[in-house]
């Protein structure tokens, strides 16, 4: 994989350049991670088959078209290329940034009725239910079950679901997401924010 980047990113410093050093050292081969959504900035060959770890049954790659045009281009797998018609139809004749999110769209449509109706999650267990069914103890959700990294913001809007519905996940999920003194939304973060921790 090569290890430079386009022009406009070279001139935003640090951040960009540790990124870089994650892929020059092969990171992204040994886990998913976000890293996955830049694939379309690297030449990938003679890497495809260290990225079929990442590869759906949909076809998509890390939920991102951006990615999978990519990841088709260099490898003409025929499954991310029914991916990208679908998506291309779907979106009637664009691409999303991601898709899918299923997870997230059923999270934050939640999230913003439950402000109006309490009684919301109850009255939508089937939902709720579709949660719990990719909710790890552990780790805890991400936005698709299509990307299996998740994410600070998914999970606690997803705990909170849970609660209200009457389960009892463990409140320890969140220990997933401290990484030394800082709160990350992603592991592996090169960088943190404050944003997704509005609803810790």
């Amino acid at each position: 994989m090569t290890g430079s980047l386009p022009v406009p990113l070279r001139v935003l410093g640090d951040h960009y350049q540790k990124k870089l050093e994650l892929y020059r050292s092969k990171q992204i081969f040994s886990r998913p991670t976000t890293l996955i959504h830049a694939l379309e900035v690297f030449d990938l060959s003679g890497h495809i088959d260290d990225l079929r770890f990442v590869l759906q049954k949909s076809g998509s790659i890390g939920c991102s078209p951006a990615a999978a045009i990519k990841f088709y281009e260099a490898s003409k797998e025929i499954t991310t290329l029914k991916y990208l018609q679908q998506s291309w139809i779907q979106f009637d004749g664009a691409f999303p940034v991601n898709y899918p999110i299923e997870i997230f769209e059923i999270n934050w449509v939640l999230y913003f009725l439950s402000l109006t109706d309490e009684q919301i999650v109850t009255k939508h267990r089937n939902l709720v239910d579709y949660l719990k069914m990719f909710w790890d103890e552990e780790k805890g959700i991400a936005w698709s079950k299509e990307f299996p990294v998740p994410d600070l913001d998914d999970t606690a809007i997803a705990y909170v679901h849970l609660v209200k519905s009457g389960l009892h996940p463990d409140v320890k999920v969140f220990r997933s997401f401290l990484f030394g003194e800082n709160i990350m939304c992603f592991p592996n973060e090169t960088h943190k924010a404050v944003t997704h921790i509005a609803h810790l």
